[in-house]
C-alpha cells in the first residue's frame, strides 16, 4: 500500500524524451505490452473515483499479472492516490473469479512501455492506442517529480490528471461506453 504520485504529458513523440534519459544517466529497466482490464461490479460499484485494474504484463521476464485498487484523487498538484497492488498468479484466473463475483471489464486499455529509472523516479514512456504518446514521472515527492520533468524540459507542459481508461472512454464513439466506464 503506497500513496501513488505522478505527473503524466502527452507528447507527440517518445524519441526526444528516451535520447534525454539515455543523456542523464537514466536506466532503461524493461519494455513490456501490458493489457489493462479495469472492473466495476454489477450489484456493487465501486465508490466514486476508484479503479480496480486486473493487469496482464508480457515483457524480457515472461507473463505478469497484477491487480490494483486505486482509490479517490488527492487535491495535489500532480496526481495523488491511494494504490494498492499485488501480483496474482494466473491473469485468465483472477479475471474468472472476478467476474463469478460480479465484476465486469468496463473498458480495455493497451499500451507499450517502456520503464526506466532515474534517482529514485519511475518514468514510463507510453504508447496508447489510439490516444498517442505519453511520459509518467512517478516518484516519492513531488520534488522529485519536478526535478525529472525539468531534466526532461517538460516542467512547462500540460499535466493530465485523468487515466488511460478515463482518456480512451472519452475518446471511443460509442456513448454506452463512456457511461459504463466510471473512474
Amino acid at each position: 500500500m503506497k500513496i501513488e504520485k505522478e505527473a503524466k504529458i502527452a507528447v507527440p513523440t517518445l524519441n526526444p524524451i528516451m535520447a534525454e534519459l539515455r543523456r542523464i544517466g537514466a536506466s532503461l529497466l524493461q519494455e513490456v505490452q501490458e493489457t489493462d482490464l479495469y472492473l466495476q461490479g454489477t450489484d456493487h460499484p465501486l465508490k466514486r473515483g476508484c479503479a480496480l485494474r486486473l493487469r496482464r504484463q508480457t515483457g524480457p521476464h515472461g507473463e505478469k499479472a497484477f491487480l490494483t485498487f486505486k482509490g479517490p484523487k488527492q487535491k495535489k498538484r500532480f496526481k495523488t492516490r491511494f494504490e494498492a497492488e499485488t501480483q496474482v498468479g494466473d491473469f485468465q484466473s483472477a479475471q474468472k473469479i472476478f467476474s463469478e463475483l460480479g465484476f465486469a471489464p468496463t473498458i480495455t486499455v493497451r499500451k507499450k512501455r517502456q520503464i526506466w529509472t532515474w534517482k529514485r523516479c519511475q518514468i514510463c514512456l507510453d504508447r496508447v492506442p489510439p490516444l498517442g504518446c505519453f511520459v509518467e514521472v512517478e516518484a516519492p515527492t513531488e520534488k522529485e517529480i519536478e526535478s525529472a520533468l525539468r531534466k526532461l524540459s517538460l516542467q512547462k507542459e500540460h499535466l493530465i490528471s485523468e487515466g488511460y481508461a478515463k482518456l480512451l472512454a472519452k475518446a471511443l464513439p460509442t456513448q454506452r461506453t463512456r457511461k459504463r466506464a466510471v473512474l
